[in-house]
């Protein structure tokens, strides 16, 4: 029987009480494994940013998500900040968006004369669109005849890149819900805490008097 159970006598815990039981703990195991991950993976990832020159802030932004991301995660993995099923779907919806909307914002490179690529994805791109033109032309027009013929033209997909990407925006998914449902949950606290006053004249006035 796992720790998770241990306040359940024989007679309380049911075998599917023992299976969602055990699931939970097997959850918590796997999100303190990631989020212990994600730490040195960032720290990696900023610090390989340093080196590099187009590149740069990028893998500065990708390590610095990935570190707070891990952080903010692995305390959600204390009992009292764990996350719901459904705050579990906004940060799944949260990579998702990100991830397919990170294809709007695109970055260009040439790879010789008659050679122009266009980079989709954030903060790594993992769709290529490549075309070759007999002459040299305005990056201009090369941009606008990719985007044209994204159909036709050589295409690349990179899916570690994509993969990528999509922990990085489920991070900044989860850097947004966890300050917002902290600070709603002290709002509800605060709304439900009786005032002061009105709990001093509620005590005093159900003191009967004493008979003379």
């Amino acid at each position: 029987m796992s720790a998770m159970t241990e306040g359940l006598t024989e007679g309380e815990a049911t075998p599917r009480d023992i299976r969602r039981a055990d699931l939970a703990l097997l959850g918590s195991q796997v999100q303190v494994a990631v989020a212990v991950l994600s730490v040195p993976v960032g720290l990696l990832a900023a610090t390989a940013g340093l080196g590099a020159t187009t590149m740069l802030s990028y893998y500065l932004t990708f390590g610095a998500v990935l570190m707070a991301g891990g952080a903010v995660l692995l305390l959600c993995a204390y009992r009292p900040l764990r996350l719901s099923l459904w705050q579990w779907v906004v940060v799944l919806a949260a990579a998702v968006a990100g991830t397919a909307a990170s294809l709007l914002i695109s970055r260009e490179s040439d790879g010789g004369l008659y050679v122009f690529s266009l980079h989709a994805g954030y903060p790594f791109d993992y769709v290529v669109w490549s075309a070759d033109f007999d002459q040299v032309i305005p990056a201009d027009q090369a941009r606008a005849f990719i985007r044209d013929n994204l159909g036709s033209v050589r295409s690349g997909f990179e899916p570690m890149a994509m993969l990528m990407d999509a922990v990085f925006w489920g991070y900044v998914g989860l850097l947004v819900l966890f300050p917002v449902r902290q600070l709603i949950r002290l709002a509800r606290r605060d709304r439900s805490a009786p005032e002061p006053d009105t709990a001093d004249e509620s005590a005093t006035g159900s003191e009967e008097p004493a008979p003379a």
